[in-house]
């Protein structure tokens, strides 16, 4: 931002980004237990990484309660530009299979 001549500049960028990672759930009685571990990294260009594990407690056979937390993670270099975006907290849901 140009702050003497009053001037914004603003820029945006789509891109898919593939990821490999791995995922996996555990059941025990009512209790479930879930992980999952992407990521992907560009050399120097970059990296993201996404990490979610949860519980469920299944009230019954359609409705459950959860809670996990997650972590998202990006960090991406393109000439001058740098991004660095780090997300991550705890979640809380409640599921209805239909």
């Amino acid at each position: 931002m140009d702050v003497e001549q009053a001037v914004r500049e603003q820029d945006s960028a789509r891109a898919p980004i593939p990821v490999i990672g791995v995922a996996g759930r555990a059941y025990a009685g009512r209790v479930s237990l879930e992980g999952e571990l992407a990521g992907l990294t560009a050399g120097s260009l970059g990296s993201f990484y996404e990490f979610e594990t949860s519980a469920r407690v299944h009230l019954s056979d359609r409705l459950a309660v959860l809670g996990g937390y997650r972590v998202l993670s990006l960090n991406a270099k393109d000439k001058l530009d740098l991004v660095k975006i780090r997300m991550g907290g705890w979640q809380f849901g409640l599921e209805l299979s239909l």
